[in-house]
């Protein structure tokens, strides 16, 4: 989303991974233009993890080659604004409004990427 959008979202976040042997019946929605699963039962958790640094545990997966990233320097002008115009797409000033009203904390970490897409 931004150059060093990556560490300004994820770092000094902490986090939980959670694991099961089976998650069952399940949903995929898309909420803010991420998909987020909804359980429809209980699902028995084999173990948890805490994780103090988000960014730090997801570099070190893609230094172990276990994940792979997109790095906002290695796209081509033209893929950074295909990105940018998705964002403003996807978070257009009506959706801006209601971010910045019931999700704060997510605003402030939008127009702190896109300083553009501050409302007035």
């Amino acid at each position: 989303m931004a150059k060093d959008g990556f560490k300004t979202m994820y770092k000094g976040v902490s986090f939980y991974i959670y694991s099961t042997d089976d998650i069952g019946e399940h949903e995929i929605s898309n909420v803010n233009g991420r998909p987020a699963v909804k359980m429809k039962h209980d699902v028995k958790l084999k173990e948890q993890e805490f994780v103090p640094d988000a960014y730090e545990k997801i570099m070190e997966l893609y230094n172990k080659g276990e994940i792979i990233l997109w790095f906002w320097d290695k796209y081509t002008e033209e893929e950074k604004q295909k990105c940018v115009d998705g964002l403003h797409k996807a978070f257009n000033v009506e959706v801006m409004r209601d971010t910045k009203a019931r999700f704060p904390e997510e605003y402030e970490l939008l127009t702190k990427l896109r300083p553009e897409m501050t409302l007035d």
